[in-house]
């Protein structure tokens, strides 16, 4: 059991930090005006609404409170147990969930839906995969707990799920079942494969690109594939019946696997070193 302050103790502020249980720990404090108002506020005042501290290392890991406490701390050297800091002994995973719920309402509405879906389905494996037990105690609809780790679950390209960060792609669109979407974009289970093709017509040509695809895709006007006249196409096959290219399309698996890569990828890669190498041995 670990001794934890007494009210009424004064804490030095340096002995705070914010705990990376917090689920605004990469989130800048003082861009927003909100942020201001809240600083001026501390400037003269002490902190009305305790934040919520755990024993970290060699201080104190604030979890809940950090916009209080980066406000406070500028004008201040310690804060009191019990009026403006309250300590609590729970684990790191207990001291996320707390973070989670206190700022629920701000994170569905701030955070991008795949991060918030990661943090979600974090809680959900910690908590032993007790759906509904999860949902209740987060404060939220089973329902939409399960919708967003479906999302995840038909989501299994990193590359497409930093297209939708970086494009700030809804969670939801018209409806669940807007492809337009993460959520509909995950129902239609495309693959990983499929969605790290769909993810470089993204990264290239925009977001405007990916929902043509998309749209020829659930329409049937087009066949799956690249926009026309975009991209040259080469396409490799290998003779399953001819031992020899069958194991050469095996080493190629395995290479592409062990790179964390897939065989497009790789040989891809493969060529473009290849061809830099003729560059170099033809340069005068």
């Amino acid at each position: 059991m670990v001794d934890l302050p007494k009210a009424g103790d004064k804490i030095p502020t340096e002995n705070f930090h914010v705990s990376k249980s917090n689920v605004r720990f990469d989130v800048p404090f003082g861009l927003t005006e909100k942020d201001k108002q809240l600083e001026d506020n501390l400037k003269f005042n002490k902190i009305k609404i305790p934040i919520h501290a755990r024993p970290e290392g060699d201080g104190y890991g604030v979890y809940i409170g950090k916009g209080r406490l980066e406000g406070r701390r500028k004008y201040t050297t310690h804060l009191i147990v019990g009026e403006e800091v309250l300590f609590f002994d729970i684990s790191e995973e207990e001291a996320r969930i707390a973070s989670f719920i206190e700022n629920n309402e701000y994170l569905k509405k701030n955070m991008d839906s795949i991060t918030y879906a990661e943090n979600l389905n974090r809680i959900v494996t910690g908590s032993g995969g007790k759906l509904r037990a999860t949902a209740r105690r987060l404060g939220i609809a089973a329902s939409t707990l399960s919708e967003y780790l479906t999302m995840l679950e038909g989501l299994p390209s990193t590359k497409i799920r930093s297209v939708i960060r970086k494009y700030g792609v809804p969670f939801r669109g018209k409806g669940g079942g807007d492809p337009h979407s993460a959520f509909g974009l995950a129902k239609l289970n495309l693959g990983k494969e499929r969605l790290d093709e769909l993810a470089e017509v993204a990264e290239e040509d925009g977001i405007q690109a990916l929902w043509q695809q998309i749209d020829f895709m659930v329409t049937g006007k087009q066949k799956r594939g690249l926009p026309k006249d975009a991209y040259d196409v080469y396409r490799v096959t290998w003779k399953k019946a001819n031992k020899f290219e069958r194991q050469y399309s095996e080493n190629i698996s395995l290479a592409a696997k062990n790179k964390e890569q897939t065989e497009v990828e790789y040989i891809k890669r493969f060529l473009i070193d290849h061809m830099k190498e003729i560059e170099e041995d033809t340069r005068p």
